[in-house]
């Protein structure tokens, strides 16, 4: 009998652990769970059978967090993360500051962000509240981050106060800065960046490009590596060395930016073109929007003539389409 109830377990704990939303459905699904294993621990007939109940309530009832942040953020603004939690009203978070020799170690190695996040320096603890549940299940909510100057963070949450080994943590690293580029592509060996303010679009003179390689491997002690330096000219612009690909390191005063990857110069082949083309970067205000909440966004619309020369593209129309993707 035991065994054929861990089948029926086994039917319902599957709904739970697949569910989309936390709704009634589910909710009753995983009361079943609950109630189906107790009585297996209740009758106390197969200690195989009672094993695996135990083991079953035992993930049931795990305490569990975990959130999600931007990964660029602006200074001296309010900033939110979306937590998703299981089994506990407590949230603790810890902010660490880093330097860029840490931050680079992160970049591609999970067994790096677990670890080298400590060697940061600890700024700020704070406990948040999330809704009382009883229902076994994953539920949503935001929570703020204060203001921060300009920076590479770390942000560390968990289900207890103090640090234990044994309890799940969730770790996120992110930049707080006002730098953001653009990336255009002109003719031959001619692609570079645009360097300007995330909150405004004005470019930045004289902003310091470290290019790096990124290097990939699991376990690699050297994530990235720089190769060359260069300034952005009074439009914001900085042309990329021949046959580039990688990332860079954007300085200015104390504000720091990385990019880790996707930036490249590889030749053009469509330089013979006959008339001009346009490209629009759209910026939101954010990543994430709960149902019905209104979206902000700007465009910026580049004209790139038949020489593959970029320019802002002033006055123009737009339509834009917005699509349930």
């Amino acid at each position: 009998a035991d065994h054929i109830l861990l089948k029926i377990i086994d039917f319902y704990d599957h709904k739970v652990k697949y569910q989309k939303n936390a709704n009634i459905e589910t909710r009753v699904y995983a009361q079943k769970v609950d109630s189906l294993c107790n009585q297996i621990l209740k009758q106390n007939r197969n200690t195989t059978c009672i094993n695996e109940a135990k083991n079953i309530l035992d993930e049931l009832h795990l305490k569990d967090a975990t959130f999600e942040i931007e990964k660029e953020n602006l200074p001296n603004q309010n900033s939110k993360c979306l937590v998703k939690f299981r089994n506990t009203e407590n949230l603790y978070f810890r902010l660490y500051k880093l330097t860029p020799e840490i931050y680079s170690k992160m970049i591609n190695s999970w067994d790096n962000i677990e670890t080298e996040y400590l060697k940061g320096k600890l700024i700020k603890t704070w406990e948040d509240t999330a809704p009382k549940t009883s229902d076994y299940l994953t539920h949503s909510i935001e929570c703020k981050i204060d203001p921060l100057d300009v920076g590479l963070y770390c942000l560390v949450l968990s289900c207890t106060k103090e640090e234990n080994p044994n309890s799940s943590i969730s770790v996120q690293k992110f930049q707080i800065t006002k730098l953001t580029v653009i990336q255009y592509n002109s003719s031959d060996y001619d692609n570079g960046i645009y360097v300007v303010d995330r909150e405004t679009g004005s470019p930045i003179e004289n902003v310091k490009i470290d290019l790096i390689h990124n290097k990939y491997g699991y376990g690699s002690e050297e994530e990235v590596s720089p190769i060359s330096t260069l300034f952005t000219d009074t439009q914001g612009k900085a042309n990329l060395p021949n046959k580039f690909s990688g990332g860079c390191w954007l300085s200015q005063g104390e504000d720091q930016y990385l990019i880790e990857k996707d930036l490249h110069n590889y030749k053009n082949y469509s330089s013979d073109r006959k008339l001009d083309r346009y490209e629009v970067k759209f910026y939101t205000d954010r990543t994430l929007y709960r149902p019905g909440q209104k979206v902000h966004f700007k465009a910026l619309t580049i004209k790139i003539d038949t020489n593959e020369t970029p320019s802002i593209y002033k006055n123009g129309r737009l339509k834009i389409n917005l699509l349930d993707a």
